[in-house]
C-alpha cells in the first residue's frame, strides 16, 4: 500500500488531535524548603527543666523555665523505659511549647482511653530516661539539648538513704519523708531534685554528697 504524503499527514493531525482530547494532568512544580540551620546554645542559655512527679509517680508535670528571650518555639520529647513482662521497653511522648503562652505540660506514664470515661493503662518499671529540646529562635535557627533524668520511690530511697545515680555519679543524701516520689533532672549546671510538690533542692554538678 502506498502511503501519499497527504495521507501521512492527515494521519498524524489526527492522532495529534486526539491525544489533546483526554484530561490533561501537570506535575506541579515543588520549591525545595531550605532546612532550619543549626547552632550551639550555650550552657548559661540553656533552659531550666523541671519534673514534678505525682503522688502515685504515674503521672509527671514538665516545666520549663528562663528560656531564652529570642527563642519563639520549643518542641520537647520525653523518653523513658518501661518493663513489660520481662521485656524493657522504650516508651515517650512530644508535644509543643510557648515561652509566651505555654511553658508546661502534664505526662502520662502509660496510656488513656476515654471514649467511654477514661481508662487508664500506667507503665511499670520506669526508672527515668531523657528530655530532649529543639528550641527554634526568631531568626529560624534551631538548638537541641538533651537531660537525663531518673524517679525514684521513698521506698526504694529508705533502703540507702541517698540517690544513688551511678550512670552520672550523683549520690545525693534525701529525706525520702518529703515525698511519695523523687524525681532528679540533670540540668545545664546543677542536678535538680524534685518532690511530688516541688523543688527540694539543687546540688552543683561539680560534685555531690557523698
Amino acid at each position: 500500500m502506498k502511503i501519499t504524503l497527504t495521507t501521512f499527514l492527515l494521519v498524524s493531525l489526527t492522532v495529534f488531535g486526539l491525544s489533546g482530547c483526554g484530561p490533561k494532568t501537570s506535575t506541579p512544580l515543588v520549591t525545595p524548603t531550605a532546612a532550619p540551620k543549626s547552632y550551639d546554645l550555650a550552657v548559661a542559655q540553656q533552659p531550666y527543666l523541671s519534673l514534678i512527679p505525682r503522688n502515685d509517680g504515674r503521672e509527671i508535670v514538665l516545666k520549663l523555665k528562663n528560656v531564652p528571650s529570642d527563642i519563639r518555639k520549643i518542641e520537647y520529647e520525653f523518653i523513658y523505659t518501661a518493663v513489660d513482662g520481662s521485656n524493657q521497653i522504650e516508651k515517650g511522648a512530644s508535644g509543643n511549647l510557648d515561652p509566651q503562652t505555654k511553658t508546661e505540660d502534664t505526662i502520662l506514664l502509660g496510656t488513656a482511653s476515654c471514649t467511654n470515661g477514661c481508662k487508664y493503662k500506667y507503665d511499670d518499671g520506669v526508672t527515668g530516661g531523657l528530655v530532649n529540646l529543639l528550641l527554634t529562635n526568631s531568626d529560624n535557627q534551631v538548638a537541641t539539648t538533651e537531660q537525663p533524668w531518673i524517679i525514684r520511690s521513698a521506698i526504694q530511697l529508705k533502703k540507702t538513704g541517698k540517690f544513688d545515680w551511678t550512670e552520672e555519679n550523683f549520690f545525693e543524701k534525701i529525706d525520702y519523708k518529703l515525698s511519695s516520689f523523687f524525681i532528679v533532672v540533670k540540668n545545664p549546671t546543677v542536678y535538680s531534685i524534685f518532690s511530688t510538690s516541688d523543688l527540694v533542692k539543687d546540688v552543683p554538678s561539680t560534685g555531690s554528697g557523698q
